[in-house]
C-alpha cells in the first residue's frame, strides 16, 4: 500500500491583528510586525475602524461581512495591502486558495513585509506549489530572519521536495530560536524518520509529547516512527492517542491502516479506512488505499468511476500521486495494460518533480569506489574487531526481486526470526564512509558496529538461531558487512531485469529511491546494481554467498526452499512449505502478496509493456 502515511506537519498560519505574532515575540501582531515592519498601517481612522471590525466580524464566523468591510477598505484606498493581505487570508480559509495567493501577491508587491510573504508561502504551500512556497517563506525569512513560523513553514516545504537535510536545519534553527516549542520537535522528528534517523527521530517526538502531551500531532508522529522500527504493537497505540485527542484525524486513521496491513490484519486495516471515509468522503488518499487490499476486477467500475472523478479535481501533488498509482493497478488488475501504463507513468513523473532527477554519474562513482576498496585481499582478511556470530542472514538485491518471500519462507522456520528492512547497515556506511571504505583496519569500529547489530537483532529476537535482515539495499554495503560479520551468511535474490524495474516504476517508492521513477534511470541503476554483484560473486566465498533465482524459486519451491535452508546451517522445517499462513509482520510493498500461495503471474510481465518500456529492453540483452 504506497505511500499511505501522510507526511502531515504542523504548520503555522497567519494571523489577525490581536492575536499573537507568528514571529515568535510574545507581543500581539497589532504590537509588533505590523507596526514594526508596515508604518503604512498608521491608518485613518475610517480605514482602521473597517479594517478592524471586519476581523471581529470574521472571528465571530461572519465571513461575508468581514469580506464586505474590506472591500469597503479597498473602495476607500485601492490596493490597500491590508485589506488585500485579509481577504487573502478569508479565502484561504475558506479553501480557496488561487485566490488567495492572488490578493495576497498584490499585498506583497504593494508593501514587501514578512508576514505577507510568510502568508503567501502559506496559500503556495496549500496548492501543493512548493517551489513558489519555499521563496516565498525564504522572503520573510530575508526581511525577519527570526521569524519561527517561517522557518517551520519552511521546513514543511523542503520536506515536501525530499530536501530532507534542508527541511532539518530549517527545524533545528526554529529551534533554537523557539526552543521548548512542541510542534517544533514534532515536525523535526517527522523530518528525521523521512531521512531514516529513526532514533533521534523518536527522541524528538517524545519530547514533544513531553511537552505538550494533548498535542495529538506528535503521538502520531511518535506512531509512524514506530511503524518504521517494526513496533506495531506501539505505534497502533500511539495512533489511538491521536484519534482519542482528535477524533477527526483522518492521517492517524490512514497511519492505522497501513500498519495493521503491514501485520496482515486486513480486516482492522480496511475498517480504518472505512472510518476515514466516513471523515472525508472524498478523501484521495483513502480512496486510493482501498485498491491494494485484494486484485480489482471489473465489477469495481464504482471506485474506478470515483477516483477518476476526484483525479480530475484539485488535488495536492501527493493526493495525484497515489491516485494515479492505484488507477495503475486497477487497469493492470484488469489487464488494460494500455490504460495502466499512463497512470503509472504520469504518477512517476510527478514523483520526480517531488523528488528531483537521480545523479547517475555520482551513484556510478560510488560504485567505482566500492569495487576499489573491495579487493580480493582486503574481502579474505580477518579483520581484528570483527565478530564470528553465525546469526545475521542478510537477504539483498534489487527491490521487488523476491526478497519479501525469501524471508517470509525462512522466517516460517522455527529456529528463524524475520527482522525486516534494517537500516543499520546504511546508516553505517554513510556515518563512517571515511573510515569503512578500506574494510577495515579500523578494529575499534568494526567491534563497535558489530556489537551495535547485534544488540539491534537482539531487540527483534533474544533467541532465534538466525535472523534475517531483508534490506535489498544491502548489496551497496557487504564488503562492510562481511568485514564485521565474516561468517554471516548473504542471499542474493536475483528476478528478469525487466520484470524486476517494471515492478519498481509501478511501486510508489518514497525520495529513498530517486531512481525509481525514471525507465532511463531505472536502467542506468541496474547495471550498476549487476556491476556489483558481479563483483560481489567474485571476491565473496560460496559457503556464506548464495544467489536465488526468484523464477527458479516459485517454479520449485521446495528443493529451493530446502537448499536455503541448508545454507544457512539449520535443518528442514516443514512449516516453510506453507509460508503464507505465518503471521508476522512484513513492512514492505510485498505484505500481501507474501501472504497468498506461491503464484507464477509475476513472471514474464513485462511483455505485458514492451511496447512502452524500450529504454529497459537493452537489460534483458545484457542478461546471461
Amino acid at each position: 500500500m504506497p505511500g499511505l502515511f501522510k507526511n502531515q506537519r504542523s504548520s503555522m498560519n497567519g494571523t489577525g491583528r490581536n492575536d499573537p505574532c507568528p514571529c515568535g515575540s510574545g507581543k500581539k501582531y497589532k504590537h509588533c510586525c505590523a507596526r514594526r515592519e508596515n508604518p503604512a498601517t498608521a491608518q485613518p481612522d475610517e480605514v482602521s475602524g473597517l479594517l478592524q471590525a471586519a476581523l471581529e466580524a470574521h472571528k465571530t464566523g461572519q465571513q461575508q461581512p468581514a469580506e464586505s468591510l474590506c472591500r469597503r477598505v479597498l473602495q476607500i484606498t485601492p490596493d490597500h495591502p491590508d485589506a488585500l493581505h485579509l481577504l487573502g487570508l478569508f479565502a484561504r480559509q475558506a479553501g480557496n486558495h488561487e485566490l488567495a495567493v492572488e490578493l495576497i501577491s498584490r499585498a506583497a508587491e504593494r508593501h514587501p513585509v514578512a508576514p505577507f510573504f510568510f502568508n503567501l508561502g502559506n496559500a503556495y504551500q496549500a496548492l501543493g506549489r512548493m517551489d513558489e512556497a519555499v521563496a516565498s517563506f525564504n522572503r520573510a525569512l530575508a526581511l525577519n530572519p527570526g521569524y519561527v513560523a517561517a522557518l517551520n513553514n519552511l521546513g514543511i516545504a523542503l520536506q515536501h521536495q525530499g530536501k530532507l537535510e534542508e527541511a532539518i536545519n530549517a527545524f533545528r534553527s526554529a529551534l533554537a530560536l523557539q526552543p521548548g516549542f512542541a510542534e517544533l520537535y514534532s515536525n523535526l522528528g517527522d523530518a528525521l524518520r523521512e531521512n531514516g534517523q529513526l532514533e533521534t527521530a523518536a527522541e524528538c517526538a517524545r519530547h514533544a509529547i513531553s511537552l505538550n502531551p494533548a498535542f495529538f500531532n506528535a503521538h502520531f508522529c511518535l506512531g509512524k516512527i514506530l511503524h518504521e522500527q517494526g513496533h506495531s504493537p506501539d505505534a497502533l497505540a500511539c495512533f489511538k492517542q491521536a484519534l482519542t485527542l482528535n477524533p477527526g484525524h483522518v492521517e492517524s486513521h490512514l497511519a492505522a491502516c497501513s500498519t495493521y496491513f503491514a501485520e496482515g490484519r486486513f480486516t482492522e486495516s480496511r475498517e480504518h479506512i472505512e472510518r476515514a471515509l466516513q471523515q472525508e468522503p472524498d478523501n484521495p488518499e483513502a480512496w486510493a488505499a482501498l485498491a491494494f487490499f485484494r486484485k480489482m476486477t471489473p465489477d469495481d467500475e464504482a471506485w474506478v468511476t470515483k477516483a477518476h472523478a476526484l483525479l480530475a479535481g484539485k488535488l495536492k501533488p501527493r493526493e495525484a500521486i497515489q491516485l494515479n498509482y492505484a488507477l495503475g493497478k486497477y487497469y493492470d488488475d484488469t489487464a488494460q495494460y494500455a490504460q495502466a501504463f499512463p497512470h503509472y507513468a504520469e504518477a512517476n513523473r510527478m514523483q520526480t518533480q517531488i523528488n528531483g532527477a537521480f545523479d547517475r554519474d555520482n551513484h556510478q562513482h560510488l560504485v567505482d569506489s566500492i569495487i576499489a576498496a573491495a579487493t580480493p585481499a582486503a574481502m579474505r582478511r580477518h579483520n581484528a574487531g570483527a565478530s564470528l556470530s553465525e546469526r545475521p542472514v542478510l537477504i539483498v538485491g534489487m527491490p521487488r526481486s523476491g526478497t519479501s518471500l525469501m524471508e517470509q519462507i525462512l522466517a516460517s522456520h522455527s529456529k528463524v526470526h524475520g527482522a525486516g528492512e534494517l537500516r543499520f547497515w546504511s546508516q553505517a556506511a554513510t556515518d563512517h564512509f571515511a573510515s569503512v571504505s578500506c574494510w577495515s583496519d579500523d578494529a575499534a569500529l568494526l567491534s563497535e558496529l558489530a556489537g551495535r547489530y547485534k544488540a539491534e537483532l537482539a531487540q527483534h529476537s533474544p533467541d532465534a538461531l538466525r535472523v534475517v535482515d531483508k534490506m535489498p539495499a544491502n548489496f551497496m554495503n557487504l564488503g562492510l558487512i562481511h568485514a564485521a560479520f565474516p561468517n554471516a551468511r548473504i542471499i542474493h535474490m536475483m528476478r528478469n531485469p525487466l520484470d524486476t524495474c517494471l515492478s519498481i516504476f509501478f511501486q510508489g517508492f518514497s525520495g529513498q529511491h530517486p531512481y525509481a521513477n525514471s525507465l532511463e534511470d531505472l536502467a542506468s541503476y541496474y547495471r550498476t546494481y549487476r556491476q556489483l554483484m558481479q563483483h560481489w560473486r567474485s571476491v565473496l566465498a560460496p559457503d556464506i554467498f548464495l544467489e536465488a533465482p526468484y523464477e527458479a524459486l516459485v517454479e520449485d519451491q521446495e528443493s529451493w526452499s530446502r537448499r536455503v535452508v541448508e545454507f544457512i546451517g539449520l535443518e528442514w522445517d516443514e512449516n516453510c512449505l506453507n509460508f503464507h499462513q505465518t503471521e508476522r509482520r512484513v513492512g514492505t510493498a510485498s505484505n500481501w502478496q507474501v501472504r497468498q500461495k506461491i503464484y507464477k503471474t509475476s513472471t514474464e510481465r513485462w511483455r505485458n509493456y514492451q511496447t512502452f518500456i524500450e529504454p529497459l529492453l537493452p537489460l534483458l540483452e545484457d542478461t546471461p
